[in-house]
């Protein structure tokens, strides 16, 4: 458990602001159940959820600058929730999937050309010995906003993105998994990323974005 609960280059929640963030986030909560769901609630609802994104850039991995962003998507907000609970003293790692997203925008859609996301991340938090999954991607507010079933983190059960919205249609499905990382893998990230994906450039991200 030793190597989920050290920081990394990305993980680095050994530096000063983040440390006191955690520490006011937490201050209230006394289990790690506990300390886990309100730094969820907190990464979920401080960092509106934004895919376009230069995913090419090395530092917008990192759970300082992810702090400080002002909107983001599911992989850096899984690693500011991954490190924050290491910081918290709660072993926490990465892992990636590949999701279908029936409702997404067309904005999106017209970018990526399909409707399967590769590289979909997501923390995993160990909590009273079991890894349980924990996905901060989608904020309340865009949730509510576009029907979305909100996301919630109780420390006992997994928390993925929705399978349908409230109104019943059809949303996320999950369909692969990668293995676990104790650090945020950006080479293999980069280039699973760019084998899946046709045109997908930082040119294209920047028309985009």
């Amino acid at each position: 458990m030793e190597q989920y609960l050290k920081p990394t280059e990305f993980l680095n929640f050994d530096e000063r602001e983040i440390r006191e963030m955690i520490q006011r986030v937490v201050e209230s909560s006394t289990t790690e159940k506990e300390k886990a769901s309100v730094l969820f609630n907190f990464v979920r609802d401080r960092i509106p959820y934004n895919p376009y994104q230069n995913i090419f850039k090395r530092d917008i991995y990192k759970a300082n600058t992810i702090l400080n962003s002002e909107s983001n998507f599911c992989v850096p907000k899984a690693i500011l929730l991954t490190a924050m609970c290491r910081g918290a003293g709660i072993p926490a790692r990465l892992r990636f999937a590949s999701i279908r997203n029936r409702l997404m925008s067309e904005k999106l859609l017209s970018l990526m050309k399909s409707d399967v996301i590769h590289g979909h991340g997501f923390s995993e938090i160990y909590i009273n010995g079991a890894w349980i999954q924990a996905t901060p991607a989608f904020d309340s507010e865009l949730s509510t906003k576009n029907g979305y079933t909100i996301v919630t983190f109780d420390g006992e059960n997994h928390s993925i993105l929705p399978s349908h919205d409230v109104h019943g249609n059809p949303h996320v499905e999950y369909l692969w998994y990668s293995e676990s990382f104790d650090d945020f893998p950006l080479e293999w990230y980069i280039e699973y990323v760019r084998s899946k994906y046709d045109g997908f450039t930082e040119e294209a991200l920047a028309v985009w974005g």
